[in-house]
């Protein structure tokens, strides 16, 4: 009995020294990628999805550069207020947007989302400090990730410029 229950034990402890993925792992990049970004002054991107593929973009209302993260790796990086634009694959997409705004490391913040795209369609994403209040608490910022309704993303491009990146080597 003794030894059936040490096989069992080391037979599961591989098991368990393996922590379980977490759900901005499903969504974000590795922490050590960091971009290049440039941003033109006057909008650029392609406003029409590829054949057999969805378009997203990423409209960022923030003054600090943010990292967008799609499926476990980085789509790009944007600078303040601006936007990057990329294509997908139809199907079911974990989206992460991360961000520094205060000085330090505890200063990065990240922001999750998901959806399902379909062929053809135009997504927008935003991300945004939203300020929030608690009567026991200071004001602090949320950072806010979240898919909009195509109106307001299409006003939103229309007055930023665009974001392009790749990654710093």
């Amino acid at each position: 009995m003794v030894v059936a229950v040490f096989f069992l034990y080391v037979s599961l402890a591989p098991a368990q020294t393996s922590p379980a993925p977490s759900i901005s792992t499903k969504a974000c990049g590795p922490d050590q990628v960091d971009f290049v970004v440039q941003t033109e002054t006057s909008p650029q991107g392609n406003s029409q999805p590829e054949p057999g593929k969805a378009i997203v973009f990423v409209i960022s209302q923030v003054w600090s550069p943010i990292k967008v993260g799609m499926d476990s790796g980085w789509a790009g990086a944007g600078n303040g207020h601006s936007y990057i634009s990329f294509s997908v694959d139809p199907g079911e997409h974990h989206f992460c947007a991360e961000g520094k705004f205060f000085l330090g490391s505890k200063g990065k913040r990240i922001s999750l989302t998901s959806f399902v795209a379909e062929p053809g369609k135009t997504y927008f994403l935003r991300a945004r400090l939203v300020p929030t209040w608690q009567a026991d608490r200071k004001a602090s910022n949320r950072f806010d990730f979240e898919l909009i309704n195509p109106d307001q993303g299409q006003f939103l491009l229309e007055s930023l410029p665009h974001s392009t990146s790749h990654p710093r080597k």
